[in-house]
């Protein structure tokens, strides 16, 4: 695959992106796939996709969903959920289990942004540029990371309809300066841009583009309130965030955060460095340690030897861990660790 240039290292816009969430939702939402070679044909007419404005008629009417960036699909299938970054919020559907079809929930409800869009949506906070977001477990939880805000935006959802609520008061959210009293202070945020919760539902760690570092926190499975980690453990840094962080390699300008479904491990993608970076999580605590030795990272020219030297990385911009093969991805290389012996129980993915 092509390499991707490095994205300049200035604060995203809140308006940056298209309008049209049309090719987004028609190759992953809203197409039917023939199990015979996996193809995707999209719906027929404007259930084939929901833009911002309709596309002049092409696709289906939608709001908030100007520079669609992240999706959430719940484990049922019937909704949907997206980040806006230009429209500052969320955008919530009803999907068709069946079809792929998608209708976005009505009245304020089909969305929630920074200033309510003239009453259009649900007024929330701490969504400026909200670039990502993930649901947990149970699907009673949704969280949002917004660069624009130095932010992570906290939801209650209910199962039932799929409406979003955000929690009152500074459960609200977290910041890197509590955006004025509206959300809990929060620390080594700045330009937070994605997240990944594990699979007990115990943790979240999410990173921070113009912190150049990946953050810790703990959550509570029945409030889904979050609370940064403090102490050793609680992040990790390009250069320690003056001793708020423990101190990194590889993680200039990082953008994408994935852990192991055994949650052991944790992933980072950093289009600065050119790397991918590894972390052994305290599965007790959630508290994160870099990988001694050059196992601490994979980058395009080794990192003045610092990192094992890989190929491919320019710009690396997103990683995936898998479930089963224990292979760790990025969009420009995939690295995958010999299968174990029956005597040895690996520690990264």
């Amino acid at each position: 695959m092509a390499a991707v240039a490095r994205p300049g290292r200035t604060r995203e816009s809140a308006r940056a992106g298209g309008l049209a969430l049309a090719a987004i939702l028609a190759t992953l939402s809203a197409a039917t796939q023939s199990s015979a070679d996996g193809a995707l044909t999209q719906l027929a007419g404007i259930s084939g996709c929901v833009s911002d404005g309709g596309s002049g008629g092409n696709c289906t009417d939608g709001l908030a969903l100007e520079g669609a960036q992240g999706l959430a699909v719940t484990k049922n299938g019937v909704n949907l959920y997206v980040a806006g970054a230009g429209s500052d919020g969320v955008a919530a559907f009803l999907r068709n289990p069946s079809t792929g079809a998608l209708t976005q929930l009505q009245g304020t409800n089909a969305c929630v942004t920074e200033t309510g869009s003239g009453g259009l949506c649900s007024d929330g906070k701490a969504l400026l540029g909200a670039r990502d977001l993930t649901l947990s477990a149970n699907g009673k939880s949704l969280y949002v990371a917004s660069p624009g805000s130095d932010a992570i935006a906290v939801f209650d959802r209910d199962p039932s309809t799929g409406n979003l609520f955000q929690l009152t008061g500074t459960g609200g959210c977290i910041s890197e300066t509590g955006s004025g009293g509206a959300c809990v202070n929060g620390a080594v945020l700045d330009g937070a841009r994605s997240l990944v919760i594990t699979a007990d539902s115990k943790s979240m760690y999410v990173v921070s583009r113009d912190s150049d570092a990946v953050v810790a926190f703990s959550r509570d499975k029945s409030s889904g309130i979050l609370t940064q980690l403090a102490g050793p453990g609680a992040c990790v840094s390009e250069n320690g965030s003056g001793g708020l962080c423990a101190n990194g390699i590889g993680l200039d300008f990082p953008t994408s955060v994935a852990v192991t479904a055994d949650g052991r491990n944790v992933y980072v993608a950093s289009s600065g460095s050119s790397a991918v970076t590894a972390y052994a999580r305290d599965k007790s605590t959630g508290a994160l340690t870099q990988l001694a030795g050059t196992a601490d990272c994979i980058s395009e020219d080794g990192t003045g030897g610092q990192c094992t030297d890989g190929r491919g990385l320019l710009g690396a911009f997103a990683v995936a861990a898998s479930g089963t093969e224990r292979t760790c991805t990025s969009p420009r290389e995939t690295a995958t660790r010999s299968p174990p012996s029956s005597a040895t129980r690996p520690r990264a993915c």
